[in-house]
């Protein structure tokens, strides 16, 4: 490849047009002197093409060659009068050597123009390209920016979730909960035994409910006070509340110093046999009541039914039937447990 820009011309001639190249142009190599000329470089000296072209014309030798011009190591064929064969321009003359140095000045000129322009607009695309790339990575961060700001949102969404979850199985448990025994309230008890009351309908199952009091409790405020009161009921429950094992046994607070246990699939001797062991546990506690009519220590009454509902059957009936059978038990002399069957 050559090293510098210029015109080459490619020929098939005799030896004359050897000997026109080497007369006007002094660039022949002594190898090729006398011989047939296939490919020669011109300088870009304005002078020697213009002889050279013309002393080629003035003999008027039958000959055929190519015209090519080499800008920045590239060939480039000039497109002017003649005819293409086999994909090269052949030029048939006419052509003098000012028209060659102008054409090729020419496309020097061209090829300049388009290397600026190449050069400028390679320049805009990297310039392009810089600001996609910018542009990505900008939207890369922030993309980033905004995963970290969701992943933080969702923590916190996870926290409070679980937050709520935890105050609503909190209220939850206040709302069906007695603050001074924690075992279930009157609202719980009423819920509970509408639907084991169903329950035992639908699975034609006997269900028994205990319900019993302190007995004199009222002397009892009044000799210790409130506090000791409070305290006392505490100790019973912590006492009874082991007896009631079953997942579906309710022992409630039926209000004040009275509690109620809810007992489904549960026949009249299962539910006495309870009833005892709630009695003579309290018993066995042996809290002091110095004031009691029948007892040194605090005694508890019990009442308690069974009944197996059916269709129709109203669960009201079935708690007054338990309170008759504790109002029995309280006119027998009181410490003691009375059954009342449904009717």
């Amino acid at each position: 490849m050559l090293d510098r820009d210029g015109i080459i011309i490619i020929c098939k001639s005799d030896k004359t047009i050897s000997e026109i190249m080497y007369n006007n142009l002094d660039i022949i190599p002594d190898k090729l002197k006398g011989s047939k000329i296939t490919e020669l470089f011109i300088a870009s000296d304005k002078q020697k093409v213009e002889n050279f072209v013309n002393s080629i014309l003035k003999k008027k030798t039958k000959f055929n060659w190519e015209l090519n011009i080499l800008c920045e190591n590239k060939i480039r064929t000039l497109p002017f009068h003649g005819f293409m064969l086999d994909d090269k321009l052949i030029l048939t003359g006419g052509l003098s050597g000012k028209d060659i140095y102008s054409l090729y000045d020419a496309i020097t000129r061209i090829n300049n123009s388009q290397v600026n322009y190449l050069r400028t607009l390679a320049k805009k695309i990297s310039t392009y390209h810089s600001q996609q790339e910018s542009q990505k990575q900008a939207s890369l961060d922030r993309l980033s920016q905004l995963n970290n700001e969701l992943s933080n949102l969702q923590r916190k969404l996870m926290k409070q979730n679980q937050k709520y979850k935890q105050l609503s199985q909190k209220l939850k448990h206040i709302s069906i909960t007695d603050e001074l025994t924690q075992v279930a309230n009157r609202r719980h008890f009423n819920t509970h035994l509408k639907k084991e009351w169903k329950r035992a309908i639908r699975e034609k199952t006997p269900i028994s409910l205990i319900i019993f009091d302190v007995d004199y409790f009222k002397q009892y405020n009044d000799t210790y006070g409130h506090p000791k009161g409070d305290e006392c009921l505490q100790k019973i429950v912590n006492e009874l509340k082991g007896s009631f094992q079953r997942p579906l046994d309710l022992f409630a607070r039926y209000g004040g110093d009275e509690f109620a246990v809810i007992l489904p699939n549960t026949d009249k001797d299962g539910a006495l046999y309870l009833a005892k062991e709630c009695h003579k546990q309290i018993n066995l506690l042996k809290i002091s009541n110095k004031n009691s009519p029948i007892s040194n220590h605090v005694t508890i009454t019990v009442g308690f039914t069974t009944c197996e509902p059916k269709v129709g059957s109203k669960k009201e009936k079935f708690i007054k039937f338990a309170d008759q059978a504790l109002y029995k038990a309280k006119e027998s002399g009181r410490n003691c447990i009375k059954f009342m069957g449904c009717s």
